[in-house]
């Protein structure tokens, strides 16, 4: 089909749709779902001769509807010579700040965090860490010089705590591109080689054997905790799977009758 053709997603694809990939709407309209299930829009469009890509906004805040205007839009200034792409620069250089940008990801996100704690813990990881460096700086002028100025304190003695803010500050970069608060390659992405690598001393509990199995399922079973959380433990015991697995299985995924429990895909 033609990349011009309009109309070809609807919203209710976009608001249920979860399986990563690119989906095509018109006039170089796309939907592109990540693997983390985080959705965006871009415009694939031809500016004076050479291809590039817009990002039009985070489908949370974007409607199918806006997206379409905006691609719309686009495209009337590039056939008429203009450049979108010059013009949403302009309008971003003097943009919102790092924090701004990075409270509204945590908004955004803070609807589908499994926990309040952690949407807490979330935030108050870049309070401590991230806000009082590069809190007032504009987005737009984010580089991965200030990425190395945060992380570089903590990577070795917070391993676990800058690793974890690594991949916040990357979804902030990567969010605010989307948006068009940013135009360039996301920082992040480019210290991985100025970091240094970190050796890892972490130890695990030992595996129970097998036979033991069934000496656990009945301590689990005189235990005084939540009855969900004994059931949810000795099912997964039973079925050998992640916990994440268990703590997000439907009814509709089991059939009782054939004592079948099918996982989709892009649960395992």
């Amino acid at each position: 089909m033609s990349s011009g053709k309009p109309n070809r997603l609807t919203a209710l694809f976009v608001k249920k749709t979860s399986t990563p990939g690119v989906y095509r709407d018109g006039f170089g309209l796309r939907l592109i779902v990540t693997a983390f299930g985080s959705k965006r829009w871009e415009q694939r469009i031809t500016i004076n001769g050479k291809r590039c890509d817009l990002g039009l906004g985070n489908a949370a805040l974007v409607s199918l509807e806006e997206a379409r205007e905006i691609a719309i839009r686009n495209k009337r200034i590039a056939r008429d010579g203009g450049n979108p792409l010059a013009e949403k620069r302009k309008q971003v250089a003097n943009g919102k700040s790092f924090k701004e940008v990075a409270l509204s990801v945590h908004q955004v996100n803070a609807k589908g965090c499994k926990s309040d704690k952690y949407a807490a813990q979330w935030l108050s990881s870049l309070e401590n860490h991230v806000f009082p460096k590069l809190g007032h700086k504009a987005i737009s002028s984010i580089t991965s010089q200030d990425i190395l100025s945060v992380l570089s304190p903590i990577w070795i003695d917070k391993a676990d705590t800058a690793k974890k803010i690594r991949q916040r500050l990357s979804q902030i970069m990567t969010w605010a591109k989307a948006e068009g608060y940013y135009t360039s390659d996301n920082p992040v992405e480019l210290d991985v080689l100025a970091l240094p690598k970190v050796s890892s001393n972490r130890s695990h509990h030992d595996a129970l054997a097998y036979q033991e199995a069934p000496k656990l399922i009945e301590s689990l079973s005189k235990s005084e905790i939540k009855p969900s959380t004994r059931l949810a433990l000795t099912f997964l015991i039973l079925t050998a799977t992640r916990q994440s697995e268990v703590l997000d299985a439907i009814w509709d995924e089991i059939e009782l009758d054939k004592q079948c429990w099918i996982i989709p895909a892009e649960r395992i």
